[in-house]
């Protein structure tokens, strides 16, 4: 079932990219997000791209925080870093306890330290990469960026794949941990991140079997279900996305709440959406709650194409 849903996802993909473009029939659909998001107390960036490579950006301008949505970036340079080097995905690596420090989110912490052995244990690129990919785990993210490819070296990457220069990744999640205003040093803007997500999915910039892992992986994502996954819930379409989360600040509002994902419709029709919010004054629930509404918008306008 994973083949097929990857087989057709690619295939549904090999379109031209979309410039920035907006047809009168996605007018409506403007009007209805601009109405919504200038009711809220949090600034609200989106941008869509569509099958027919049209394109609509909302508050675009500016940058975003882009918290974890940047470990879809750093997989692709992980990716990018194996398939140069004739490195397999089970490629293993030692990590030790120093590797997981507590006070910063990490499943892969949570699972294994307390059964390691004070030398260590061996694991796997790929199971590092599934728990950035569908866990947001900071700890394995950051061994991934001190073992394989720096914040500077996937910035680099990601520059050199062309498409767009409005982002920057310039610090790991423990830097971030130790002082929350380096948050601001990895940020994007919705369309810079919506385009990468398309090149990926469109082009060869990762050759198999590296592609297909990263899609399913990302099918396969567990955080973020109240945010872009929220209007599929019950329908035939599927996701696959990578979510962000941002620190409270000091007045105690959200500095970023973030998700990026491809979506394919029922009838085989397909869309890319990337949604972040910053400078939220709700709850952390009814933050990720805004974007699950902004999907439920876009999702109902496209499904009367």
């Amino acid at each position: 079932m994973k083949i097929f849903i990857v087989a057709a996802l690619t295939a549904l993909f090999l379109t031209t990219y979309g410039c920035h473009t907006e047809p009168d029939r996605h007018e409506q659909l403007r009007t209805a997000l601009q109405a919504f998001t200038d009711t809220l107390d949090a600034q609200v960036g989106i941008a869509l791209l569509t099958e027919e490579g049209d394109s609509l950006t909302l508050n675009n301008q500016g940058r975003y925080e882009m918290m974890s949505v940047f470990k879809f970036h750093q997989a692709l340079a992980v990716c990018d870093y194996l398939q140069r080097h004739g490195l397999p995905l089970d490629t293993t690596l030692r990590i030790t306890p120093a590797d997981l420090p507590t006070g910063t989110w990490s499943p892969l912490r949570d699972q294994y330290l307390q059964e390691m052995p004070a030398d260590g244990m061996d694991i796997t690129i790929r199971h590092l990469l599934e728990y950035t990919l569908q866990q947001s785990d900071n700890n394995a993210c950051d061994i991934l960026f001190d073992r394989l490819v720096s914040p500077t070296e996937t910035d680099a990457f990601i520059r050199a794949c062309g498409g767009t220069e409005d982002f920057a990744i310039a610090h790991t999640e423990a830097e971030m941990q130790q002082d929350h205003r380096l948050s601001k040093g990895n940020w994007s803007t919705p369309y810079a991140a919506a385009v990468l997500l398309k090149r990926f999915l469109e082009t060869d910039l990762l050759k198999e079997p590296y592609k297909t892992f990263v899609i399913e992986t990302m099918i396969t994502c567990r955080t973020g279900t109240t945010r872009l996954p929220a209007p599929l819930s019950g329908t035939q379409a599927t996701i696959g996305h990578k979510t962000g989360s941002g620190y409270v600040t000091a007045d105690g509002r959200i500095g970023a709440t973030n998700d990026i994902g491809f979506i394919t419709l029922p009838d085989g029709t397909w869309y890319i959406l990337a949604v972040f919010v910053k400078d939220s004054g709700y709850s952390a629930l009814r933050t990720e709650m805004i974007i699950g509404q902004i999907a439920q918008i876009v999702f109902d306008h496209l499904q009367k194409r």
